[in-house]
């Protein structure tokens, strides 16, 4: 774990068949020490329904990752259950250094 500041972020994933609503007594204590990036699964809670078949757990590791990369963030810590849990495993593979 790294220190507090908000030039840090973590990101969570909730599980099946869950939505984001699962993180909302647990955002604000971390929200004060970092930025929190909590997405919906594609196809699951609030994301709504996908195009087209595929959304792996390691598809979805790679959208997170290019989601982060996007905003900005070079390294970041990564929590899901269930579902999420696979997916942040697989992000942690994907990109260790992150």
């Amino acid at each position: 774990m790294w220190g507090g500041g908000l030039d840090h972020s973590r990101r969570s994933t909730h599980g099946w068949p869950g939505s984001v609503v699962e993180f909302l007594d647990l955002i604000e204590p971390p929200s004060r020490d970092f930025h929190l990036v909590i997405p919906s699964i594609p196809g699951f809670g609030f994301s709504g329904p996908t195009a087209e078949a595929g959304w792996t757990t390691r598809r979805i590791a790679r959208t997170w990752a290019e989601l982060m990369r996007r905003l900005g963030y070079d390294r970041y810590g990564a929590q899901g259950g269930d579902f999420g849990g696979g997916i942040s495993r697989a992000l942690g593979l994907l990109a260790p250094s992150s």
